[in-house]
């Protein structure tokens, strides 16, 4: 439950800073009573308006603001530690029967972008057939060098889709 409040910080934080602003400024508004507020009218109407504006002003942010700050303490708390994903195993290797094209198994795959196990692995192919998506100037699957003249085939996900890397 603290989770998806936190999710919504934002939204929480605004609406409190509009109940609170909007309850301050009628229960405290800008005192016309004051004599060196109707000095400073009198002698400079501009400023004048810059400070009340700036009251009303810091009546919505100072929430906004005290909000955001303790959703973001909670957020630090909740989300300390990861949630925990179940890991299920390989899928079971693709008989040669139900392939389209004949492939060559390069390995496993599991996040494209950052290290560690997926919960949702895969197998990584390399297919005899070139895919249209496939470019001569792509770069080699996870080797860290750049091919430009390679015919070599495009590597494709258990889906069928290139991937790029």
């Amino acid at each position: 439950m603290l989770a998806r409040i936190v999710e919504v910080r934002v939204t929480l934080a605004l609406i409190a800073a509009a109940i609170v602003g909007t309850w301050g400024l009628h229960a405290y508004p800008m005192r016309s009573d004051d004599v060196f507020l109707a000095l400073v009218e009198a002698r400079k109407p501009f400023v004048f308006g810059v400070l009340a504006y700036g009251y009303a002003t810091m009546w919505f942010t100072t929430p906004y603001f005290t909000t955001s700050l303790l959703m973001s303490l909670v957020a630090i708390v909740v989300y300390r530690r990861a949630p925990r994903s179940r890991y299920r195993d390989l899928p079971p290797y693709p008989r040669p029967e139900h392939r389209p094209t004949p492939a060559l198994v390069l390995g496993e795959t599991h996040f494209l972008t950052a290290p560690g196990r997926s919960p949702d692995p895969g197998w990584l192919f390399a297919s005899s057939a070139r895919s249209p998506a496939s470019d001569s100037r792509r770069y080699g699957p996870r080797t860290g060098s750049s091919s430009t003249r390679s015919r070599r085939p495009a590597c494709t996900a258990r889906s069928g889709s290139p991937l790029r890397s």
